[in-house]
């Protein structure tokens, strides 16, 4: 078989997913350092399929490799690494490979493409933590497998990152704010209300007042201006502002201050993936039945 050089436009391509995956991974290994309480480098594996899915499966080495030296960095053995970094890499083939297959369309144009990403989703994220875990378990002199707990939570993690960053990388195109943009005021006060809510899950609440009664109303507001903004202004521009303002609310369980300020671990955990689970599935599934509604009234046209 006749092997062919890479184009200068694919390397490029490759450097720069790769640099975006180890900045993002080594950030989140970071946070504990800044007084997080939990690693969160799973941010980046939405970024490696977003990466696979518009700049080519072929750019599976250049994320498996950052995924490695991620790792590496982080005291693990080689052995441990580059299994992670295996299962990383084919968990974004793998999710790339089942869109491709099945004819996804990168600006979810159609109501089939939704479900056909959440299903390539659930499935391609779970070889990072079953792979990765397998080589935890072959090297005795690194760190001990997760257990089943922690495959839970690893493959939570990374579903739940590739949902809420994965789709708006694929879908950004030129135009995708087109609807934002014929409506500057709107837009605006849009904006401003998703910042409002992004300081609100990092400041609330003030002094003798619970969080506990401030999370609900706070979180039914979130679903309500992700809606109105796929309504209004597009997909694109939705889920940029929902995923400030899940961001948001990470970093209020990461820190342990403003809405999710004194929950356990685990529960914030869980908390933290109904969440950003619920704001960009929900963006999903109105962006699907937007296009269902479109595709049908071009029908009956």
């Amino acid at each position: 078989m006749r092997l062919t050089r890479p184009s200068a436009a694919t390397l490029a391509r490759g450097a720069l997913a790769a640099a975006a995956v180890l900045g993002t991974s080594a950030l989140g290994f970071a946070l504990p350092s800044f007084g997080g309480r939990v690693t969160l480098p799973h941010l980046a594996t939405g970024i490696a399929v977003a990466a696979l899915v518009r700049g080519g499966r072929s750019l599976w080495p250049a994320v498996g490799l950052a995924c490695i030296g991620a790792d590496l960095l982080q005291s693990a053995t080689w052995v441990e690494s580059t299994f992670v970094g295996i299962g990383f890499a084919a968990g974004a083939w793998l999710i790339a490979w089942l869109l491709e297959r099945h004819d996804f369309d990168h600006t979810f144009a159609r109501a089939r493409d939704v479900p056909l990403f959440l299903a390539a989703t659930l499935i391609g994220t779970t070889l990072p933590a079953t792979i990765g875990d397998l080589g935890f378990a072959l090297d005795p002199r690194g760190y001990p497998p997760v257990g089943a707990l922690g495959l839970v939570r690893w493959w939570s993690n990374s579903f739940v990152a590739t949902l809420a960053v994965a789709p708006l990388v694929i879908a950004a195109r030129r135009g995708a704010l087109a609807s934002a943009r014929a409506r500057p005021l709107e837009s605006t006060l849009y904006a401003v209300a998703m910042l409002a809510l992004a300081a609100g899950a990092l400041l609330l609440p003030p002094p003798g007042l619970s969080g506990q009664m401030l999370r609900p109303p706070l979180f039914v507001v979130l679903l309500v201006l992700a809606t109105v903004g796929v309504l209004r202004f597009g997909f694109v521009a939705a889920a940029s502002a929902s995923l400030l303002a899940t961001i948001a609310v990470a970093g209020s369980f990461e820190f342990d201050r403003g809405l999710l300020h004194g929950m356990p671990l685990l529960p914030g955990l869980i908390t933290l993936w109904s969440v950003v689970g619920a704001v960009s599935g929900l963006v999903l599934i109105v962006t699907a039945l937007l296009a269902e509604r479109d595709a049908a009234a071009a029908e009956r046209l």
